[in-house]
């Protein structure tokens, strides 16, 4: 039997070599994709960010502060706007993404051990690049507040409560546009959204081009989707919070991809997989998804059969999305 097996496995393989083209493919094709991920993900960081900076104050210490963020990792300043309307402007154009604003006065506080803002305004509609735009400048005024504390002490004796207020004397102030605070979920309806305007087009040609067979109302077939796309974005979510980039997050959704779709009922039929395949199969939202496609094309069931469906979407994504909250939240 062995000997049968290994027979046929060198005479498939003898098939496909002498196939130029599928040799070709089958030797092209896996170092294209892997020398493509390779150049997307190399770098594993978002360097040169576009930053612009408006000294308002002109002093010697306002000149020391824009030293610090020029030798900021990751930032790259490339203009310098003489007012705030000028630096939102550029914002708003795509020129920059990040901005800072360093306060009139600026060096007078500083010297006096008062606390003073400096105003950091990141383009909040790029999330990469903000998070990294603004943990660059974070580490330069934490860098800036312990050097300015110890000129403070230095220079005179002071108590415990004024040492501490001067190792931190200055206060950077951030502010997110375009998408207020990061608002996660604005970003996670903008993202819902584009699927289901993608999906739309094809439901189209399908349903009224290609007259494919749609037994249950459009509108149901419709929220069917949307709660679907809802239940996978959870997923999605809470891939990204275990992930520690966005490198490995995408790295992670290409491992359970295949995965969830092998054993989803798609390609083979539930009730044939092994007892403990069926159990997993259960908690990913594309089993119930193609499942209820199938209902729903042929048979229409109606609101109440299919209610269980939604219901394991809502479950899916109730859990992933405060599985996800609560690991970020304990990151932070």
């Amino acid at each position: 039997m062995l000997s049968q097996c290994l027979a046929i496995a060198r005479r498939e393989f003898s098939f496909m070599w002498r196939d130029k083209d599928l040799r070709y493919i089958l030797l092209l094709g896996p170092l294209l994709g892997l020398l493509l991920f390779y150049a997307t993900f190399s770098y594993q960081a978002i360097k040169d960010i576009p930053t612009a900076i408006v000294d308002l104050d002109h002093s010697v210490t306002s000149q020391e502060l824009v030293e610090n963020i020029h030798g900021a990792e990751n930032l790259k300043i490339t203009a310098y706007p003489a007012s705030y309307d000028e630096l939102a402007d550029l914002i708003k154009k795509g020129e920059v993404v990040a901005g800072v604003v360093i306060p009139e006065n600026y060096g007078k506080d500083v010297s006096l051990a008062r606390q003073t803002q400096v105003a950091m305004i990141v383009d909040g509609s790029n999330m990469i690049y903000a998070t990294n735009a603004t943990s660059a400048m974070l580490s330069v005024t934490r860098t800036l507040s312990a050097q300015t504390g110890v000129k403070a002490l230095a220079a005179r004796g002071i108590q415990s409560a004024q040492a501490a207020a001067a190792y931190q004397p200055v206060e950077f102030r951030e502010e997110a546009w375009f998408n207020p605070t990061l608002n996660f979920i604005s970003k996670s309806a903008a993202q819902i959204m584009t699927f289901i305007a993608i999906a739309l087009p094809v439901f189209f040609l399908a349903f009224a081009v290609f007259k494919i067979p749609l037994r249950c109302s459009f509108l149901l077939f419709f929220l069917f989707s949307l709660a679907f796309a809802i239940a996978l974005h959870s997923v999605g979510a809470l891939t990204s919070s275990i992930a520690g980039n966005a490198v490995n997050a995408a790295r992670f959704g290409m491992i359970i991809a295949l995965p969830s779709f092998l054993v989803s009922g798609y390609t083979w039929p539930l009730d044939a997989m092994p007892g403990y395949l069926q159990i997993i199969a259960k908690i990913l939202p594309q089993t119930w998804y193609f499942q209820g496609i199938n209902l729903l094309s042929f048979k229409d069931p109606g609101w109440a059969y299919m209610s269980q469906y939604f219901l394991a979407f809502f479950i899916i994504a109730a859990l992933c999305y405060t599985t996800s909250a609560v690991i970020v939240a304990r990151k932070t």
